[in-house]
């Protein structure tokens, strides 16, 4: 789950017209809560627009967010995608809707990969597991059951990695 798994996920979800209108209206829901005293989203209101974001989207039923992010992203996550994408400043730092895009993109796509990958770690060695004791049952060759679990290692993160095409 190296960068070429973040970059289907970015482009998934860049590409994705649900992700984008749930962003704009997640964005425009912010603003008025602010009664517009801002040009933009304050970055301290950025993590409580991030949980009405995961309501949305799970509300929208989109594939690779159902599929990868059972819980809204923690504080922790939430922190680091601001710290990588909105710069610091002297005031009250604000975003526009572009720059609240690219946060959303950056969060989701670190949830997304993050969940994929815990996925993976728990997959293969189950099923590892259960084909090195099937090779033992039936006395197969230690090639054939190295070379079978290979093909289902590659078979299992192959099958994650496709998943994030939504």
């Amino acid at each position: 789950m190296g960068s070429s798994s973040s970059k289907r996920v970015t482009e998934t979800l860049q590409s994705s017209a649900d992700f984008t209108t749930a962003c704009t209206t997640v964005y425009q829901q912010s603003l008025s809560l602010t009664q517009q005293a801002f040009p933009g989203l304050p970055r301290y209101q950025i993590a409580s627009a991030s949980d009405r974001l995961y309501q949305t989207l799970t509300s929208i039923n989109l594939p690779l967010i159902n599929k990868w992010v059972n819980s809204p992203p923690t504080r922790t996550q939430i922190d680091k995608s601001i710290q990588r994408t909105v710069p610091d400043g002297d005031g009250i730092v604000t975003v526009g809707e572009s720059e609240f895009k690219e946060f959303a993109v950056d969060l989701y796509r670190d949830v997304i990969v993050s969940n994929a990958q815990k996925a993976v770690l728990v997959k293969v060695p189950i099923g590892v597991a259960g084909i090195a004791g099937i090779g033992m049952f039936t006395r197969s060759g230690m090639e054939v059951v190295g070379t079978v679990i290979g093909v289902y290692a590659v078979g299992v993160a192959t099958s994650v990695y496709l998943s994030f095409g939504g």
